[in-house]
């Protein structure tokens, strides 16, 4: 009866183990995988096509050459990607190709590596043009749907390049976070359409975009010759306006300005710099030197060899129509030879840059060395060969030396 008993237990559980691997239609495999070196290999297709989904919301297509399942079906092992389309919401907004991804099941989460590459097809703060990204590695939580470049990233887009310290995409608010770095975009001026394009050079310690606002740490641009510099900056893609705030500078050859705030509205070609504003303007390199002439120099000649310190309140700037208009407390001080200063004071002031025509309203005093005189308007032509000045009514004073009488 025992031995009866012991068969009747051991049928039992061959009897269970057979429904068991009719359960699990990949179990008749594992030997044969076993046998062929496959380790933990459940089953292998090669060159395939696979379409991964979510419940019912397709996440990726992808080809590749081979694809492994893991025995416990938690990873799948995807060899050499050709091309993979990755969606959002149902909508592709990425594309991506690399030498080796593992998705885990039970995290929904993938990792891509062997030189990935993926292109980001709309880029809102480039205008919606695409962005592809090379790194040595891709994280991708399907669940959180979050995208991460943990290492050094080279981004590249039709008009610009850069390279920063990783990278987060963050899907569900529209959030990108970049970590510090350089980049190097096509650059060219405002209504000189014409001109041949230039090369600006962006840095910065950190940005953060979400949905249609970028904000920027320690920024530092370089064109060409002229540096601009600010603790921080946002941009608004919806609205195209900029703000920068904190240690504001902008120097190149002519000038360097300095100020707390600066504003710009980019539909306008409009930019306001406000709150202790100070505008530099340094002589030209061949105005340094007196003229070699027998002729007496004048004061406007002479003023071209001296820098100006400017101060006011703001300074507005059309810089397409190439005007500004200096707003509130305007003061320009000038240290001359021999010691001696010239101190210009008015309500307001506006620059033609390309008529090269400064006109000085409300108040107009100028103090220098040969006397003082005030007038409600003044227009100066500050053009080279073509300098001369016109004063709308006013008075002044000229002090005169006298002469020592012959004994």
């Amino acid at each position: 009866m025992i031995l009866m008993g012991s068969l009747c237990v051991m049928a039992a559980l061959l009897w269970t183990i057979e429904l068991l691997r009719r359960q699990d239609p990949f179990a008749r495999f594992n030997q044969r995988f076993a046998e062929a070196g496959l380790g933990n290999v459940a089953v292998r297709f090669e060159q395939v096509e696979l379409t991964l989904r979510d419940e019912q919301k397709k996440w990726a297509e992808v080809t590749a050459d081979r694809i492994d399942l893991s025995r416990d079906r938690i990873e799948w092992r995807v060899i050499n990607i050709k091309e993979s389309q990755l969606y959002e919401e149902g909508e592709l907004f990425a594309k991506a190709t690399a030498k080796l991804l593992l998705y885990q099941t039970s995290k929904q989460q993938a990792q891509l590596s062997g030189n990935p590459k993926i292109t980001i097809l709309k880029n809102r703060w480039l205008q919606d043009q695409p962005m592809t990204a090379r790194v040595s590695e891709i994280q991708w939580d399907t669940r959180a749907r979050k995208i991460n470049a943990p290492s050094e990233t080279h981004l590249q887009w039709k008009e610009g390049r850069a390279t920063v310290k990783g990278f987060t995409l963050d899907l569900s608010n529209r959030q990108i976070i970049l970590g510090a770095g350089a980049l190097f975009m096509q650059a060219q001026p405002p209504g000189s359409e014409n001109d041949k394009k230039r090369e600006l050079k962006i840095t910065y310690s950190g940005a953060k975009g979400i949905k249609d606002v970028l904000d920027v740490d320690d920024l530092t641009v370089t064109d060409e010759d002229t540096v601009m510099k600010a603790k921080r900056a946002s941009y608004n893609e919806k609205t195209r306006y900029v703000t920068a705030t904190g240690s504001l500078s902008l120097t190149d050859p002519k000038v360097e300005l300095t100020g707390d705030k600066m504003e710009a509205w980019l539909r306008e070609k409009r930019a306001l710099l406000s709150n202790k504003v100070q505008l530099l303007v340094k002589p030209k390199e061949e105005d340094i030197a007196p003229p070699n002439t027998d002729q007496e120099e004048t004061t406007l000649q002479s003023a071209r060899r001296y820098p100006v310190v400017i101060t006011c309140d703001q300074i507005e700037y059309f810089y397409r129509k190439k005007i500004a208009y200096l707003k509130g407390n305007l003061k320009a001080v000038q240290k001359v030879k021999d010691g001696k200063t010239r101190t210009l004071t008015a309500q307001s002031a506006e620059y033609d840059q390309k008529k090269e025509i400064l006109i000085l309203k409300g108040n107009v005093v100028l103090e220098h060395e040969d006397g003082r005189f005030n007038a409600p308007e003044v227009i100066v032509s500050v053009k080279e060969g073509d300098e001369w000045i016109q004063v709308k009514g006013g008075s002044g004073v000229v002090f005169v030396e006298d002469e020592e009488e012959e004994k």
